[in-house]
């Protein structure tokens, strides 16, 4: 079992052998990542993290576009990972019934079938090929749901019952909502970049807040882990990559209208295509100039370090900005306000044990001092 859970989780787990090192113990350790890892059909870790489940959810929803959902009390009060992973099961899956009731969005798609009377147009190769006379060859477009937007749910819903992460009882709402779309919907692997890149329009607008839901799921399934013997497939978050997106979400949602930002901006140092790519860029929105660059960094011990000054000034060297700020979800113990050439160099907190609006005003008004 021990080995089982060395292979298929050592990039997410520590996992230490019975040793005199570890007192003849089995030794886990996570690293970085919340969620839930099964090992054996009997078996699942519960990855706790160190913050409030409350606002763990609190961080999902900007991170991944949640808000629209209007977070529910009993969701938002979920005492464990595997409440939080139920909740949002069981309100994607209600959303699609509800969606499917109010009736499926669809599109045209190309189809070709030999036909008794001309329907679109003749294909004429085929029909130069075969000059006896047959049912003609034609080429059409048929609307159907079967498309992305409802491939997407179906697909996320499938992955969320092969989880078997849910309880007797969320999963008759999960298979509901499974069936009524596979009456309609073919089922396709879909990826988080597929909705990534679908264009919303007014026929589809109302899948937007779904996909969110989706893409949250597609993202956090599995990542990493090769496929074995059990059906299963695990729920795990990067706490780091979810830290950095929150950050950038939160301050998105609340800087001023003047002001804008950019995630995960792309620096490039030459044309060779070598290029720094930052956490975030804060900008004049009427001359679009950068104003600074900030890093997260997440680490339960923030200690500062020149190795994180000197990446930070980088950026802001290369974006031509005078302000650079290191974030971290604890204050560190040396507060850190200096200056680098001409570059101001600053430490900063986005506390995430409690109140988060409030600790994001707090890092609102030091990013903006």
């Amino acid at each position: 079992m021990g080995a089982r859970l060395w292979r298929r989780y050592g990039r997410q787990i520590a996992v230490e052998f019975p040793s005199p090192k570890t007192g003849d113990q089995w030794q886990l350790t996570p690293l970085g990542w919340v969620g839930l890892a099964p090992v054996a059909p009997m078996l699942t870790l519960e990855l706790a993290p160190r913050i409030p489940i409350r606002n763990l959810f609190g961080m999902l929803a900007y991170a991944w576009d949640l808000q629209s959902f209007h977070l529910l009390d009993g969701l938002a009060a979920s005492a464990t990972v595997t409440d939080l992973y139920e909740g949002l099961a069981s309100m994607l899956a209600r959303r699609v019934l509800a969606q499917v009731q109010r009736g499926l969005c669809g599109a045209y798609m190309p189809h070709a079938a030999e036909r008794a009377a001309v329907r679109g147009r003749i294909d004429m190769a085929t029909r130069a090929r075969r000059p006896w006379p047959a049912p003609l060859p034609c080429a059409f477009t048929d609307y159907t749901p079967d498309c992305l937007e409802n491939r997407a749910l179906h697909w996320t819903l499938h992955l969320i019952l092969r989880s078997r992460l849910c309880s007797p009882r969320t999963l008759p709402v999960v298979r509901q909502a499974h069936r009524a779309l596979s009456r309609a919907v073919a089922l396709v692997p879909c990826t988080a970049d597929d909705l990534a890149a679908l264009p919303y329009h007014p026929l589809n607008e109302e899948y937007r807040a779904l996909h969110a839901l989706c893409r949250f799921f597609l993202n956090q399934v599995g990542p990493g882990v090769p496929g074995g013997d059990a059906p299963m497939v695990p729920f795990l978050l990067l706490l780091a990559r979810l830290f950095e997106r929150f950050v950038a979400a939160w301050l998105t949602a609340h800087l001023p209208a003047e002001i804008g930002l950019h995630p995960q901006q792309r620096v490039p140092l030459h044309d060779g295509g070598l290029a720094f790519v930052a956490d975030g860029v804060w900008c004049d929105r009427t001359t679009g100039a950068p104003l600074g660059v900030f890093d997260t960094k997440y680490t339960v011990n923030p200690v500062l370090v020149a190795d994180d000054v000197a990446q930070v000034v980088a950026y802001a060297q290369a974006l031509g900005c005078h302000d650079a700020l290191l974030i971290y979800p604890i204050a560190p113990t040396d507060p850190l306000n200096l200056t680098v050439g001409d570059i101001r160099v600053r430490a900063a907190a986005f506390p995430l044990a409690g109140d988060l609006d409030a600790a994001g005003r707090a890092l609102l008004a030091t990013l903006l001092g």
